[in-house]
C-alpha cells in the first residue's frame, strides 16, 4: 500500500470550541465544550434542547454584509475558516501580471498571505495598444479603462501602511502579426464577457473591425509600456 504526503499550508475553523484555530485548540487542550444550550431556534417542541452552536461569530467581519443577507451560516462559517487558512501561511507570495489584482482589496489579499515577504510584478503607467483602444472604443463606443491596478497606486498604499517596498522598472514592448481569423479568436474570448452580443454577433463585429486595418491578410498589434517588479517584507 502506497503512502501518500500531504502538505498542510493553513489551518482555520469556526466550531462549538472556537472560531480560530488557537482558541479552539486552547479550549479543547483545557477541556472546555463546545456543548450548551441551544439558542439559534425555538427547541421547545424537541427532547434534546442542548448541542453544539457557534457563537461570538460575527459573518461581516469576513463577507460584506449584503453577502451575508443573501448567503446561509454554513457559507459564512467555510469562508471564515478559508481566510485563516491563507491568511499568513506562505513565506514567499508572488503574483505576475495578473487581473485578478486590481483593487485594493485583492492586493492585500497578496500581502496577507504571506508570513515573510511579497513580490508582485504588473503594469507601472500607461500601456499603449493601439489595436485594442481602438477595437474597444468601436465595441463599446468608449475609451478604454486601465486593464488592471497601477504598480505605483500598490506602491503607495504599502507606503502608507508603514512598509518599505522596492520597485524595478522595465521598459517593454511587442509588435506582432497575426491572421485575421487568429485575432479575432484572442478578441472574442477579451470582448465575450463584457458585451451582451451573441458569440456569433460579436465575431461578426470584430472580423469587419480588423480587415479595416489587416494588410495583405495580417493583423498588426503592437504593445508598449512599462512594468515594474516590487517586493516587500512583511514583518
Amino acid at each position: 500500500m502506497s503512502k501518500r504526503r500531504v502538505v498542510i499550508t493553513g489551518m482555520g475553523t469556526v466550531s462549538p470550541v472556537g472560531n480560530t484555530v488557537a482558541e479552539a485548540w486552547k479550549n479543547v487542550v483545557e477541556g472546555r465544550s463546545g456543548i450548551g444550550p441551544i439558542e439559534r431556534f425555538d427547541v421547545s417542541a424537541f427532547p434534546t434542547r442542548i448541542g453544539g452552536e457557534v457563537r461570538d461569530f460575527d459573518p461581516a467581519d469576513f463577507i460584506d454584509r449584503k453577502q451575508v443577507r443573501k448567503t446561509d451560516p454554513f457559507i459564512h462559517y467555510g469562508v471564515a475558516a478559508s481566510k485563516q487558512a491563507w491568511e499568513g501561511s506562505f513565506d514567499l507570495v508572488f503574483a505576475a501580471m495578473t487581473p485578478a489584482i486590481r483593487t485594493p482589496e485583492s492586493f492585500l489579499k497578496l500581502h496577507r498571505a504571506s508570513r515573510l515577504g511579497c513580490c508582485f510584478q504588473g503594469w507601472a503607467g500607461k500601456r499603449e495598444d493601439p489595436l485594442l483602444e481602438g477595437l474597444w472604443k468601436h465595441l463599446l463606443e468608449t475609451s478604454m479603462p486601465s486593464m488592471g491596478w497601477d504598480l505605483t497606486l500598490a506602491f503607495n498604499l504599502l507606503r502608507a501602511m508603514g512598509f518599505s517596498p522596492t520597485i524595478e522598472f522595465h521598459q517593454i514592448g511587442w509588435d506582432r502579426k497575426q491572421p485575421v481569423d487568429k485575432a479575432t479568436d484572442f478578441f472574442v474570448d477579451f470582448f465575450r464577457e463584457r458585451l451582451s452580443d451573441s458569440p456569433d454577433a460579436l465575431r461578426e463585429q470584430i472580423v469587419a473591425y480588423l480587415e479595416q486595418t489587416a494588410e495583405d491578410g495580417l493583423v498588426r498589434r503592437k504593445t508598449v509600456g512599462q512594468t515594474g517588479v516590487m517586493t516587500w517584507s512583511v514583518q
